[in-house]
């Protein structure tokens, strides 16, 4: 029997597995014995109620026993509710970190009986039984450029010390399901379980303010140097054994895995990333990577016993030693402490004096006033001066070639500069070094399987940089900046009057001019003084490190002009320019962002007359050819709905595919996708597979955002299991291989969905652009309502939202509550709150109905299409597992009591697209119910619907009494707490905020 007289979750009649009921079980239990002990048995018996009425409503589908609990609520006091939405907040924390245990439990499992699924063994055995010889798979290797890049798009919702509590919640139940504890040893880990789960409910669930954009950046930094820093070593060990496994040879897969961020250099929208942030993130972060490699060198050369008595040192090692030695000396005679002629362990010391330079790059960065990495210390406010204690061209002067990058700034001359410049190749040299050396005195095992090959591995992932940065900004801005620059130069005085061709000519003269337009010492315009001082910290942090920074990406890119701009504003600053005969040079991709439909579908054509266009034709030439496109997931369906947002993304890849292959350009597309279904979320490597062909050529980016960094990044397990079947997706997709037609699961693939690439058939196509084309008119006549927007006002959480203090960008464009202000990310999380997810299916259903009934060969089409085409199926399945989750008897109770006569006629409109897309969508499926083929998910939502419908009943009310003009200020200020907190227990409950 258990000590803790708590919760009875009754989790064994869900039909989940065993092994989860039980950890559930054990934390309710545990959570409920602390909220009687912290609140009374009051209020764990009123927890207990509500979840019963709630769950006797949702098993009878009778609206009594859900309007019974309504009543309970409304009859509470407003301390009784805060405690309640602790309560069931509570819950959900600890049975996400259950269900996070349960996956890593099962991958495990299936690692024992054989070949995992979706592993890169599994991936190796495919392409080999398709044929693929070793060569190709060499090929594809050298090919393969897999880039996820971190952002700080505000959709965490936790605050740091409820994650703290379920870090530490997830380590004790891992070691509580993986060990065979003694009882004394159980006892403990039960105790320390116990402990946490107090501390869980006694912590504020909502931030008391919101993030500095430093503090996002520590939070990126938690996850670079955690799970990720380890899995990458592990992913590509893992790939080097299945081939060896498979193919009986060893291969060296290169660096095909590495990492980018967003945060600290996204400028677009968030007032708060200034020059002077980026500059502090960039030294943060590379501040941090030298500190890890000076340890891990540390514990390499404990490793690295090996006395010259026993074996006889390479000449390559004893002289690098020897160069080492006197650089050291020269640089100011310091003493490692094992720098000395008669040392006997010269692997040891090769690693000693590998620190030693690591550890002199830190203190000359120190010593040259970059010692702090927080903004405006150390430095004056808005100071532009180079980064990392650089020396350089005064404040935006050019180089020599109209402009020239600034070059080897922190190069050093004379004795001692070898220590000062020592760099990240420098480093992989060395490293390398030890490992030739290993082989050559017999040792090769240690050198590939001890300490050195993940050291090296993170090495060429992480150089001295940790993470390249993006510089994101819109185009409205830098058309601004150029106009204000040619405005004062004398160049143009109205650039903004001007129509396309005019702006075109304007800006290839400005290009090709000698000199900046506006001189360094001039006095900048207001207009282009921040965005030049931007471009100022890429020039620096290139200069010290070439992998810093790797792109600058345009949003809202909508004519060729938008992309000249900013070139023309990284001239200004030295970052790119042209030399005499005519070349450019820029070390950093420009970037164009296409977000809204129209753009999407006129993409290809865009990039068409871009790449027509002399002068930058010639900067591709520059930059090796490649050009790297972002598409917008977010903006897209928001502006389109789901279908035609789907629909407008895969023409989109298709036909930027077909001209980079018309202009001869290697492209790498950068997919925008955020955590929800109607931000592009879902399974990666099931997107990867459900691109078009002409995306499928081995380079890839996109976007890790918010709650899905904490899930895919939070545990080392699931990091791994992440990245294998990304890298695994990449190299059975890729698109002229035997693997990238349509094909069957995998023996054992979860869930019945099949992983194939297939081909879109013409009358499939010629189906989906008219479902997409109608389910946006569908769309479209909702938004575009004028009563649509108050009624969205009244009856969602949005207020709110808009409030919550869960990242430093703000909530809308231009502030104000308007539609167009609105970014994406508030858009979807108050459908979420509400539980009827309308970004992840509405139109569909209307469109389906009416297409099968005025053709009914188009459903037999679909239903072939969906079994063969990976896109076809991922568009469905993501819609029908939208509206699973989707809960619209609950939806309908913040429209009858928070809304106005008449507000249920929006809501009918909902409720009929949902009808008629569930039917449609089921009959394409195959399925009788929603989540047929996916059990597991289906069993997942049985469980938490009573407790989340209890937290949306409490969130009600709250709206409801707060905008009922709280008797005082104190009230007030309780209110609006307890509603941020119902918010983020539902954002816990559902997985998912915006």
């Amino acid at each position: 029997m258990s000590r803790w007289e708590g919760l009875d979750i009754e989790s064994e009649g869900t039909g989940i597995s065993r092994p989860l009921s039980e950890q559930v079980n054990l934390l309710g239990a545990m959570l409920g014995d602390a909220v009687r002990r912290r609140h009374g048995a009051d209020t764990l018996a009123r927890v207990e109620r509500l979840r019963t009425l709630c769950k006797e409503s949702e098993l009878t589908g009778e609206p009594g026993p859900r309007d019974e609990a309504a009543a309970i609520v409304a009859s509470a006091s407003l301390s009784e509710i805060r405690h309640l939405v602790g309560a069931f907040t509570s819950f959900f924390h600890l049975v996400n970190q259950a269900e996070k245990q349960e996956i890593v439990r099962i991958n495990r499992e299936r690692s024992r009986e054989g070949v995992r699924p979706e592993s890169l063994r599994d991936a190796i055995r495919r392409l080999h039984a398709d044929g693929v010889t070793l060569d190709e798979l060499r090929r594809r290797l050298s090919a393969l450029d897999i880039q996820p890049t971190l952002t700080a798009h505000p959709t965490e919702a936790r605050p740091p010390a409820v994650l703290a509590r379920q870090r530490r919640l997830s380590d004790l139940l891992l070691e509580l399901s993986r060990t065979d504890p003694t009882p004394d040893e159980r006892e403990r880990i039960l105790d320390a379980i116990d402990t946490q789960v107090t501390l869980l409910l006694a912590t504020d669930e909502v931030r008391r303010e919101r993030p500095s954009v430093m503090d996002e950046v520590d939070q990126g930094l938690h996850f670079l140097l955690g799970a990720i820093w380890e899995v990458v070593p592990v992913i590509r060990h893992d790939l080097v054994r299945a081939i060896e496994e498979v193919y009986g040879e060893s291969v060296d897969p290169g660096a095909f895995l590495r990492y980018r961020s967003w945060i600290g250099s996204d400028r677009d929208g968030n007032p708060f990333v200034t020059a002077e942030v980026t500059r502090a993130t960039l030294r943060r972060q590379r501040r941090r990577v030298l500190r890890r490699y000076r340890r891990l060198l540390e514990a390499l050369g404990d490793e690295l016993s090996v006395s010259d008595r026993q074996v006889r040192v390479p000449d390559e090692l004893l002289q690098s030693l020897r160069a080492d030695r006197e650089a050291l000396r020269a640089a100011g005679g310091e003493n490692t402490g094992v720098v000395d002629d008669d040392h006997h362990q010269p692997f040891r010391l090769k690693t000693e004096l590998m620190r030693a330079k690591i550890g002199r790059l830190l203190r000359a960065e120190a010593g040259a006033g970059a010692g702090d990495d927080e903004p405006g210390r150390g430095e004056s406010a808005g100071a532009t001066g180079p980064a990392h204690g650089a020396t350089g061209p005064a404040h935006g002067a050019p180089g020599p070639a109209h402009g020239a990058p600034a070059r080897d700034q922190a190069s050093g001359h004379g004795p001692g500069a070898h220590m000062a410049r020592y760099d990240a190749d420098e480093f992989r040299a060395d490293l390398a070094l030890i490992a030739r050396s290993l082989e050559a005195v017999g040792l090769g095992r240690i050198a590939h399987r001890g300490r050195l090959a993940p050291l090296r591995a993170q090495a060429e992932a992480f150089g001295f940089h940790l993470a390249t940065l993006d510089v994101r900004q819109h185009s409205e801005v830098h058309e601004r900046a150029v106009a204000a620059l040619l405005a004062a130069a004398g160049v143009e005085p109205d650039y903004s009057a001007l129509d396309e061709a005019q702006r075109l000519a304007v800006l290839e003269k400005a290009l090709t001019r000698d000199g900046p337009l506006v001189p360094a010492e001039a006095d900048r315009p207001e207009d282009a003084r921040a965005v030049l001082e931007a471009f100022e910290v890429v020039r620096d942090a290139i200069a010290i490190e070439p992998a810093s920074i790797g792109s600058w990406i345009i949003s809202m890119t909508h004519d060729v002009s938008d992309v000249l701009e900013p070139m023309l504003l990284a001239k200004e600053t030295g970052v790119w320019c042209i030399d005499a005969s005519g070349r450019p040079s820029c070390p950093i991709d420009i970037v164009p962002l296409f977000e809204t439909i129209e753009d999407l579908a006129e993409s290809g054509h865009r990039m068409d007359a871009l790449y027509r266009h002399p002068l930058y034709t010639r900067h591709l030439e520059a930059r090796g050819g490649l050009q790297e496109v972002m598409l917008g997931y977010s903006d897209s369906d928001k502006d389109g709905g789901y279908w035609m947002a789907n629909h407008a993304l895969h023409r989109a890849q298709a036909d930027l595919g077909a001209s980079a292959r018309r202009a001869g350009v290697d492209l790498r597309l950068f997919h925008g996708r955020g955590g929800t279904v109607g931000r592009g979320g879902g399974r990666a490597n099931r997107a990867i597979m459900a691109m078009p062909a002409a995306a499928r050529n081995g380079r890839i980016r996109f976007t890790e955002q918010g709650e899905v960094i904490t899930f895919r990044y939070g545990l080392a397990a699931l990091a791994r299991r992440h990245m294998e079947q990304i890298v695994g997706a990449m190299l059975l997709g890729y698109a002229d291989g035997p693997s990238s037609g349509a094909a069957e699961p995998a023996a054992g693939a979860s869930d019945g969905e099949g992983d194939g690439a297939g081909v879109e058939s013409p009358s499939t196509d010629r189906w989906m652009g008219r479902l997409a084309d109608r389910s946006m008119e569908v769309y479209r006549e909702l938004l575009d309502d004028p009563r649509f927007w108050p009624w969205f006002l009244r009856v969602t959480p949005i207020e709110c939202i808009s409030g919550l203090p869960i990242g430093s960008r703000p909530t809308s464009r231009g502030g104000g509550l308007t539609f167009e202000g609105l970014r994406a990310i508030p858009w979807g999380f108050s459908w979420t709150q509400i539980r009827a997810i309308v970004p992840g299916w509405y139109g569909a259903g209307t469109a389906l109905h009416e297409l099968f009934e005025s053709e009914p060969q188009a459903r037999d089409d679909l239903r072939a299409a969906w079994r063969a085409d990976p896109f076809i199926r991922a568009v469905v399945d993501n819609a029908l597992r939208e509206m699973a989750r989707s809960r619209l008897d609950v939806s309908r109770l913040y429209v009858d009591r928070l809304g106005e006569e008449g507000d249920r006629e929006f809501f009918a409109r909902l409720e009929r697209d949902f009808e008629r897309g569930r039917a449609e969508l089921l009959s394409i499926s195959g399925e009788d119910e929603l989540l047929d083929h996916t059990p597991v998910i289906r069993k997942s939502i049985r469980l938490r619907n009573p407790y989340t419908d209890v937290l949306n009943l409490l969130q009600v009310e709250l709206i409801r009494r707060s905008r009922a003009e709280p008797a005082s200020d104190e009230e007030r200020a309780a209110l609006t707490e307890a509603l941020l907190a119902s918010v983020n227990g539902v954002a816990a409950a559902m997985q998912s905020t915006g």
